[in-house]
């Protein structure tokens, strides 16, 4: 991360929590260590399950901006799933896109959030 750069230092992290998997109850620690460029925070956290690819691997979604678009891909070895989306990540909202080709689906951004998973 690049110090004090309000922009450069957010991204968003995805970590595999395996002692976290099919548990009813799982307890989350965050702690802090460093500086924190006069700020530091935690949005939208959330726990998803996510079923193993064909390679054995859990398939990733890949996300890049094409035009006023944004295609979504993911590994061809993935095969077998089902692209959702939901305007929120509440369970009972999601709903099978359509139109995906291959394992790529390209959408164009509306509304002010939109969530994606793949399900078997």
């Amino acid at each position: 991360r690049v110090d004090d750069d309000r922009v450069g230092s957010k991204r968003v992290e995805f970590f595999a929590i395996p002692r976290a998997d099919n548990q009813r109850t799982v307890r989350i620690r965050f702690a802090h260590a460093g500086t924190d460029s006069w700020y530091f925070g935690i949005d939208d956290f959330g726990l998803y399950s996510v079923t193993a690819g064909g390679s054995g691997v859990a398939p990733t979604l890949t996300v890049v901006r094409e035009g006023t678009g944004l295609k979504i891909g993911w590994a061809a070895d993935a095969s077998g799933f089902r692209l959702e989306s939901s305007p929120t990540a509440q369970p009972g909202s999601w709903t099978a896109v359509t139109g995906v080709s291959g394992n790529t689906h390209t959408v164009t951004p509306s509304g002010s959030a939109g969530f994606y998973r793949l399900t078997k």
